[in-house]
């Protein structure tokens, strides 16, 4: 009888050990969980407040050039196709591209079309010295987009434009 009294003391005494080892387990379980859910948090801020924003001013390459951005749509103006011989070794390569430009109001489309030979002009020698490897990617196109828009506001007198849309691009 003494045994069993033993053996049952011994056996409350390790349910109880156990459970407490599983409290103390699950307690732990939570305080990691909460610590990953916070740092996760953090690194997620940290992320969309500081390196999200350089990230895609790096990429769109609004760096060089600042495009006029407004919430209302402007008025788009339809430049003739450009086909032109690239800037490469062999001299095979060309492109042929046509975009719209957005402009502020009814004066400066009236101003791109009375001026479209001195716009055509500036634009045909920005694109004859680009080489393949300049447009050949995104970036490119992007940063092809900025300095189309440096190029045609510089020859402009009385505005200027908002930006470029590409709608045809091929290179061959």
């Amino acid at each position: 009888m003494a045994k069993d009294k033993e053996e049952t003391v011994a056996g409350e005494e390790t349910a109880e050990e156990i459970e407490e080892v599983k409290k103390g387990s699950l307690k732990k379980l939570i305080v990691m969980c909460l610590v990953l859910a916070i740092l996760g948090g953090g690194g997620f801020a940290g992320w969309k407040f500081f390196l999200a924003n350089k990230m895609s001013s790096s990429e769109d390459g609004s760096d060089n050039v600042k495009v006029k951005e407004s919430t209302a749509s402007g008025i788009l103006f339809k430049m003739e196709p450009f086909i032109v011989n690239l800037l490469d070794q062999d001299g095979k390569r060309y492109l042929k591209t046509q975009f719209q430009v957005e402009v502020d109001g009814e004066e400066v489309k009236k101003e791109l079309q009375a001026r479209t030979p001195h716009v055509r002009d500036a634009i045909l020698l920005l694109l004859t010295s680009k080489s393949f490897s300049q447009i050949g990617d995104p970036r490119g196109k992007l940063e092809l987009r900025s300095e189309l828009i440096e190029r045609i506001n510089s020859v402009l007198k009385s505005g200027t434009i908002r930006t470029v849309y590409f709608t045809e691009f091929v290179v061959q």
